[in-house]
């Protein structure tokens, strides 16, 4: 797990921890791990620990009626979906590879 005194200060005052420094702000070998555990099992790994708590969520509101349907397709299809989101990980070129890595379909 990254811990926070792992990462750079910012140059400018006042000096903050630098979360948008890509080289420190994701622990990589982690990360592509359990990218590729989401990929091969459809589920995260047991030792998968989430900073979703510091974030601010907010409800989006979804009709039920839609989401059932949704829900309903996709699981016609068998597709699991993964959603990674940060402009950080385009930065290393690994992660990059496994996330945008289609399989052909027949």
């Amino acid at each position: 797990m990254q811990l926070e005194e792992d990462l750079p200060l910012t140059d400018e005052e006042p000096k903050v921890r630098d979360w948008d420094y890509a080289p420190t702000a994701v622990d990589w070998p982690v990360f592509r791990s359990t990218l590729s555990h989401a990929k091969a099992h459809g589920t995260l790994p047991s030792s998968y620990d989430s900073f979703d708590h510091m974030n601010k969520n907010v409800e989006v509101g979804v009709n039920e009626e839609v989401k059932a349907g949704w829900k309903r397709k996709f699981a016609e299809l068998k597709v699991k979906w993964c959603i990674v989101d940060g402009f950080v990980l385009y930065w290393d070129k690994v992660s990059f590879v496994v996330v945008v890595r289609r399989r052909r379909c027949s």
